[in-house]
């Protein structure tokens, strides 16, 4: 079984979820619920920091999928930090990150996001 934790901070008005371990089958729907949950509670404009996470699979990758498009319907915005590593990878060779914006930092996540 795998291991994800997350943690949440406000930074410069945004949310910000970060993420370290795996987002997989076994954490996705965990993970899920939680964002939804900040979402409910913060506003659908969220940052999620994936320079902790050490895998993600095609059930992660379809969950970001889906919560984009869930975020989107509501006006918001979901962008990604993913500075290096499988995430950035698999966004990349999935030709994911041409659907969200994915920034090498939080503070240029936070820029970018206005």
């Amino acid at each position: 079984m795998s291991m994800l934790e997350m943690t949440q901070r406000r930074e410069r008005g945004h949310t910000v979820v970060a993420l370290e371990g795996e987002v997989d089958l076994d954490s996705v729907d965990r993970l899920r619920e939680r964002l939804d949950g900040i979402v409910a509670i913060d506003g659908p404009c969220l940052i999620v920091d994936l320079t902790g996470v050490r895998f993600i699979d095609t059930t992660g990758l379809g969950m970001f999928v889906r919560f984009l498009d869930g975020v989107r319907r509501r006006g918001g915005s979901l962008a990604l930090v993913a500075p290096r590593g499988q995430p950035l990878r698999v966004f990349s060779r999935t030709n994911l990150a041409r659907l969200f914006p994915i920034y090498d930092s939080v503070s240029d996540a936070v820029a970018g996001a206005g």
